[in-house]
């Protein structure tokens, strides 16, 4: 397969509101980004949010137990537990969830059909039992590494670019 170096991203505008201040007229957009991405083992393309609060990414259970397989499971050290910061998820539905940490290799791509080279992320994979039904694209967890994220609003224009780092 042949990779790209950008993939575009969508902007979904929701709300808009007006606010005014000594320099004049200002509109506020409740602006979200998503992002398509395909996980190993199989073709389906899913659809995530960009949730730059969300520390890690995170799997809905009806998605990571398709590809369960393609998990390589994390575990805490011998006489050590997780922190609850890592092996739980909430504030999604209103209440929380366990999960499980895992490593698993995450293409980001866009309707245009371009794609990005894989990356191996962290993730949390939630046992919500089917609540939960979209993906959060976190900040961490390697999620990002070795890329950049453009957002032009003028242009409604958003685009995540893979770099070079450390050369």
């Amino acid at each position: 397969m042949t990779y790209d170096d950008r993939i575009r991203l969508n902007i979904l505008s929701s709300d808009e509101s007006l606010a005014v201040s000594d320099e004049g007229e200002h509109r506020i957009k409740s602006d979200r980004l998503t992002s398509l991405f395909r996980l190993p083992s199989r073709v389906t393309w899913y659809d995530g949010l960009i949730d730059t609060g969300a520390m890690m990414t995170v799997l809905p259970q009806s998605i990571w137990s398709q590809h369960e397989s393609a998990i390589r499971w994390m575990k805490a050290p011998d006489g050590q537990q997780f922190p609850d910061w890592l092996c739980k998820v909430s504030g999604l539905t209103g209440g929380a969830f366990h999960c499980r940490i895992g490593v698993i290799e995450f293409h980001f791509c866009d309707v245009y059909l371009r794609h990005l080279p894989p990356s191996k992320i962290f993730v949390k994979c939630a046992e919500d039992q089917g609540q939960l039904k979209r993906t959060l694209i976190g900040l961490g967890g390697r999620t990002f590494e070795a890329r950049r994220l453009e957002v032009d609003y003028s242009a409604n224009d958003a685009w995540l670019h893979q770099v070079q780092i450390g050369s």
